[in-house]
């Protein structure tokens, strides 16, 4: 993962309305931060941002803080645990299991 990129400010408000209280995070974003913000959209047309309550309010009084999120998932690992639950590996020989396609079909019922 690589540096993160913080956007905005975001602060916590909290107002009543008909007898309720209500929270909400009230973010406020510059030109600059929406552009770079374009520019990290991936290759399917989205951008992933986490937003994130701070420890304390910023000197601004910034209750959260708005970053990008640009984890990927590690695709060689995700095909390796795929192949260690299928039934049969592509050697043919059993999974970890012990399962091959031959006796599975002896366990089905039907």
């Amino acid at each position: 993962m690589s540096d993160k990129k913080y956007f905005g400010n975001c602060k916590e408000a909290t107002f009543n309305h008909n007898g309720q209280q209500f929270t909400k995070i009230r973010i406020g974003l510059s030109r600059d931060h929406l552009q770079e913000m374009i520019s990290l959209v991936n290759d399917k047309g989205w951008i992933n941002l986490d937003l994130s309550q701070r420890a304390s309010p910023s000197q601004y009084g910034d209750t959260h803080s708005l970053s990008h999120n640009d984890w990927k998932p590690d695709t060689s690992q995700a095909r390796e645990a795929i192949q260690s639950i299928s039934p049969q590996s592509q050697s043919g020989q059993p999974n970890q299991h012990g399962t091959t396609m031959d006796n599975m079909d002896q366990d089905i019922p039907f």
